[in-house]
């Protein structure tokens, strides 16, 4: 005797399974924020079973840690300037950028330097953004438009900068049409320390 199965469960089976349930988190993190993401959602989102997203990711941390990850790669990205620009222009596009990221998504600049994700940044994604900063200071230091004593404590102070606003604007203290202006007057009061006297 012939039996249908009217099961409604749906397939494990995905072409790339992992990719997908990062990027149903991402939107779904966008639309509830951390605290309502859960694992059965998430897989709702990318259409494949509860069980589909223990096969890549031992639970919901893990899973928020691989969205941070993958944030933090396109924040490198974004931020990372063009080669053919001024390298004092440079320097202004990666904060203007920085900040365009954070407005952009709120709800995923939070995950990646909020406590959801107790690891913090992996160092491939510190060592990733240092090395853009570190990249372009010495760009513009070697082309004369900034002087610059100590590159650490520089790029230090614009993460710091950067960041901050960045927090403020994410957290309602700076409305995001505000904060292209208040990136540019921040970078000029840093200008004024690094510009060669």
């Amino acid at each position: 005797m012939l039996t249908v199965s009217t099961s409604t469960a749906k397939p494990y089976h995905h072409g790339d399974l992992r990719r997908v349930l990062i990027i149903a988190a991402r939107d779904l993190l966008g639309e509830t924020g951390v605290a309502k993401l859960t694992l059965r959602g998430v897989a709702a989102r990318a259409d494949v079973s509860p069980a589909a997203p223990y096969r890549h990711f031992a639970d919901r941390e893990a899973l928020l840690a691989a969205v941070a990850e993958q944030g933090f790669a396109d924040l490198a990205a974004a931020i990372t300037p063009p080669g053919d620009i001024d390298p004092l222009a440079a320097l202004r596009a990666i904060g203007t950028s920085y900040l365009e990221f954070a407005v952009a998504e709120p709800h995923l600049y939070r995950l990646m330097f909020g406590a959801a994700v107790p690891t913090g940044p992996t160092p491939t994604a510190e060592a990733r953004l240092k090395a853009i900063f570190a990249a372009a200071l010495e760009r513009a230091n070697l082309a004369g438009v900034i002087t610059v004593r100590n590159p650490g404590d520089v790029m230090l102070t614009m993460r710091c900068l950067m960041h901050g606003l960045a927090s403020m604007v994410v957290d309602d203290q700076v409305t995001p049409s505000d904060a292209a202006d208040a990136a540019r007057r921040v970078m000029d009061v840093v200008d004024v320390g690094l510009l060669p006297r």
